[in-house]
């Protein structure tokens, strides 16, 4: 980068030409959420394409084709359909470029003291049920009553820390059993919630799945009090039929933006957390 007469200049590393593609890039990409939830409803709606664009490959972030259960949700889709994976570092120009509208998508950053309301969400109902249904029919599952009833969805170490040993506990106690979605196939993923009648967790990505969680089944979500009208994990109980309570809690020291949201550590009284799950069952 530099700079001459208040004008900035960027060095491109590396530039490519593309005659043609379906593109699929949004904010936030590479995260499960926003890649499940966000993206792939869209890549299966390529679905009605008119056949002229058959041939039209595939555009996605590098990063979703280098893991393997992103690339097992890719799989369920593209069919035949070509794949060019996008360098972060390279700049793209496309000839011929078509674009699907996002059926579901929400607020990635924003500025400082703006914190969600439901008006800031999209959630085309039908679209989602659709992609909801048609996963479950690729993936053959359907309830067999086996797994857990009660779910929790424990976080690895990292961002968001709260008491969970604590929490964890008390979930034990009523019978809740843990499960690390990310060390899971898709499918297993898909699966377990499928079966559960009761799911409880902080929020984050995991949530994501829970748009294949059964008509009826109840979940309790907990997240800072600045995101108390926030629509991310309702907007998919409600696709999936089923009733979303959540709880709030207070960052350890204060926030001012979504993006510090994303690292605040915070403290989940097990008393209210026991009282929620009671509420719950």
């Amino acid at each position: 980068m530099s700079e001459a007469v208040g004008v900035t200049y960027f060095k491109v590393a590396k530039e490519v030409y593309l005659k043609k593609g379906v593109c699929f890039i949004t904010p936030g990409a590479a995260n499960w959420y926003h890649w499940l939830i966000e993206i792939l409803p869209t890549i299966m709606l390529m679905q009605n394409l008119p056949t002229d664009y058959d041939d039209y490959p595939l555009l996605v972030p590098e990063e979703i084709l280098s893991g393997s259960t992103f690339r097992e949700t890719l799989d369920l889709f593209i069919g035949t359909r070509p794949v060019i994976a996008l360098d972060r570092d390279t700049t793209y120009h496309v000839g011929e470029m078509v674009v699907i509208p996002l059926p579901a998508s929400g607020p990635f950053n924003m500025h400082d003291h703006q914190w969600p309301v439901p008006q800031d969400y999209v959630n085309n109902i039908g679209v989602m049920q659709q992609f909801r249904t048609q996963t479950l029919e690729s993936l053959g599952v359907t309830y067999d009553g086996n797994g857990p009833k009660r779910l929790f969805l424990a976080r690895a170490p990292g961002a968001r820390s709260y008491n969970q040993d604590d929490i964890l506990e008390v979930a034990r106690a009523k019978g809740f059993e843990i499960m690390h979605p990310e060390r899971l196939s898709f499918r297993e993923q898909v699966q377990i919630m499928h079966n559960a009648d009761f799911v409880a967790g902080p929020t984050g990505a995991a949530w994501a799945n829970s748009v294949f969680m059964r008509p009826g089944t109840q979940s309790l979500i907990w997240a800072l009090k600045e995101y108390d009208c926030a629509c991310f994990f309702a907007n998919l109980g409600h696709v999936a039929g089923c009733q979303t309570t959540y709880c709030f809690v207070e960052a350890d020291t204060p926030i001012k933006n979504t993006s510090e949201a994303l690292s605040a550590s915070y403290m989940l009284s097990p008393k209210v957390f026991s009282d929620h799950l009671d509420a719950l069952l």
